[in-house]
């Protein structure tokens, strides 16, 4: 809108958002002013969609806290997730109005990997870099480490980041990393961020030029299929994946998420709505699901939001959206939006869609005045 700064501008002055000091309102009004203007900024109508219902609920969740409806605890929760989508806006369209070529930025991912592995590695000898820095500065707590970390506190975290980066080395002078991704994988046991990884490799030959002909046979596809699907049952016998999802005990990932699923069914207001930012499932640790965490907070509406996004993403560039494809198949087993380092290389992938997305349908849009 282009009227949008001005009238928030118009505004801040009367955002009595807080009980008590007025002042404390006023702050809260500028921060949501911020998430407002960064909202319309953003290009692709979805993720507009998605940031603004975001800012509707913190808002009126605010309006809760400034009656006294809400304890603070709670609020500080959505506060605090209130800055996480301003600083994710931000970094998505500083990437989206980027003049940085696709190459160097491409270049910029794969040698972020390579140290996430150079420092995972050193930890399997108990010889962290970065602890060793940290140490001489202060205190640091340090603990034997039976997989590879990096930087990011967790296998499944470090796997993650390792198969959404995986595309960005199906390149020249970078494939030969590749090489290295196996042991990691394997060594680590995660058997979501290997289904992903599959997938998006099975999509990138897909569409590899050199077998179009070769897949236009119904069953040439037929086989890649069957072929995707016994290897990412394989994955999930030989990585014990399912008793992780379905253990005997009944204490793992399936139950939290019916805990999540039936807590909000519990009124259709809630189904279609959600709970709102800060919202907790009613158990420790996250969801690991990142669907299901927005279904809890957002509701079908803000879930719906997030599904026509994938559906209507920019297709044209294979590297990226192979990249989009892990994500969204590492989203249902992961919390990688809730990571700073993940949600970053996250938001540089969706920022350069919408970047190469636009420009594409320029230069559509200038064909036919070049004929």
């Amino acid at each position: 809108m282009r009227y949008t700064l001005p009238i928030a501008f118009l505004l801040v002055p009367f955002g009595f958002l807080s009980p008590g000091v007025i002042h404390i309102g006023h702050h809260l009004a500028f921060f949501m002013s911020a998430l407002i203007i960064i909202s319309f900024q953003i290009k692709t109508r979805m993720a507009r969609c998605y940031m603004l219902y975001a800012g509707a609920w913190t808002l009126l969740t605010s309006v809760f806290y400034m009656t006294g409806a809400i304890p603070n605890e709670f609020y500080s929760k959505v506060v605090f997730q209130m800055f996480f989508l301003i600083a994710g806006g931000i970094i998505y369209l500083a990437v989206a109005k980027s003049k940085l070529s696709l190459e160097f930025l491409f270049n910029v991912i794969c040698i972020s990997t390579i140290l996430q592995i150079l420092i995972a590695i050193s930890q399997v000898f108990n010889a962290d870099p970065v602890v060793w820095l940290l140490s001489n500065v202060i205190k640091v707590n340090f603990e034997s480490y039976t997989g590879f970390t990096g930087t990011l506190g967790n296998i499944n975290f470090f796997s993650a980041y390792l198969v959404i980066t995986l595309p960005f080395f199906l390149r020249r002078k970078w494939w030969i990393i590749l090489l290295a991704y196996p042991y990691f994988l394997i060594r680590q046991h995660t058997s979501v961020a290997v289904v992903a990884a599959i997938i998006g490799l099975a999509y990138y030959a897909y569409q590899e030029p050199r077998f179009r002909d070769f897949f236009k046979n119904p069953w040439h596809r037929a086989g890649l299929i069957t072929t995707v699907l016994l290897a990412v049952v394989t994955c999930f016998y030989l990585y014990d994946g399912m008793s992780r999802l379905f253990p005997p005990e009944g204490d793992y990932r399936l139950n939290k998420w019916a805990m999540a699923f039936n807590q909000i069914s519990s009124s259709w207001v809630t189904v279609i709505f959600g709970l709102g930012p800060g919202s907790s499932w009613g158990g420790e640790g996250a969801l690991h699901n990142e669907y299901l965490t927005v279904f809890h907070r957002f509701g079908l509406i803000g879930l719906s939001f997030v599904l026509i996004y994938i559906a209507k993403a920019y297709r044209g560039n294979r590297i990226l959206f192979t990249s989009f494809i892990i994500i969204c198949i590492n989203a249902i087993g992961n919390l990688s939006m809730h990571l700073a380092p993940s949600i970053f290389l996250i938001l540089i992938v969706l920022g350069l869609m919408e970047r190469e997305g636009i420009a594409h349908h320029v230069r559509l849009y200038d064909l036919p005045r070049t004929l």
